[in-house]
């Protein structure tokens, strides 16, 4: 058998003025689903509301979950 995953990141330094945004996405979902979570999982964390109050594991967790949402 051989497993083929896609390996794909992100790093942004400037997520805002005082964040920095990470990702490494394995692509065990597959290589559609590596790329969309690189293109859109930072975003989906800026825009939760947690994010705004300074509560960056909730945005990230709920960002996270919406993510996964949308993609099924």
């Amino acid at each position: 058998m051989v497993l083929l995953f896609f390996l794909k990141h992100a790093a942004l330094t400037d997520l805002d003025v005082s964040a920095s945004f990470f990702g490494v996405y394995d692509g065990h979902g597959g290589k559609v689903v590596a790329k969309f979570c690189v293109t859109y999982l930072h975003q989906q964390v800026l825009k939760h509301q947690a994010y705004l109050t300074g509560d960056i594991g909730t945005s990230a967790q709920k960002a996270f979950l919406r993510s996964f949402s949308n993609l099924w």
